[in-house]
């Protein structure tokens, strides 16, 4: 729960930079980056072409698109009034998702319905308004792992002449 809010986040509201600063950040720090379906800093209603001109902004090949519970269902809603198929699909692990355009719609804990935006779209405060965001993320581009897994190795005996280990 703590990664995934740092992916998001990073180490809000006291930055630290030698850590991961989040990706709200370096979409704030990108001029053009953001779709502000917004009104003087205040969410308004989502519209299916806002999302996809949101997914246009994209200058790769979008692999993901982040939102909260929220969001997902008021994006499934959308689709189910225009009549439109909800699919699903795959992803590595096994889990079967929704998806909007053949872009996976993952729901994250972390992003939360109470965030505060600025005029512009950029996100002020994780709290203190109503709105939600929609994350998307060109999996090339941005790209979290586990570095090596961990290894366990048997403890040398030096000072015991039993087959069990010892504590001194």
């Amino acid at each position: 729960d703590a990664e995934e809010f740092r992916m998001f986040w990073g180490n809000s509201p006291t930055p630290n930079t030698k850590q991961f600063p989040g990706l709200n950040s370096y979409i704030n720090a990108h001029t053009g980056q953001i779709k502000a379906i917004a009104s003087n800093g205040a969410g308004v209603t989502m519209t299916l072409e806002g999302l996809d001109e949101a997914i246009d902004l994209n200058l790769g090949n979008p692999g993901l698109i982040l939102t909260s519970r929220t969001g997902r269902r008021k994006l499934n809603a959308l689709l189910q009034a225009q009549q439109r198929y909800v699919n699903l699909v795959e992803i590595a692990g096994g889990f079967k998702v929704m998806e909007y355009n053949g872009i996976p719609v993952l729901p994250c804990t972390n992003i939360p319905d109470t965030l505060n935006i600025s005029s512009g779209g950029t996100i002020t405060a994780l709290t203190g308004g109503s709105t939600t965001a929609f994350f998307i993320v060109d999996t090339r581009d941005a790209f979290m792992s586990v570095l090596t897994e961990p290894t366990i190795m048997p403890l040398a005996r030096t000072t015991s002449p039993y087959e069990e280990f010892e504590m001194f």
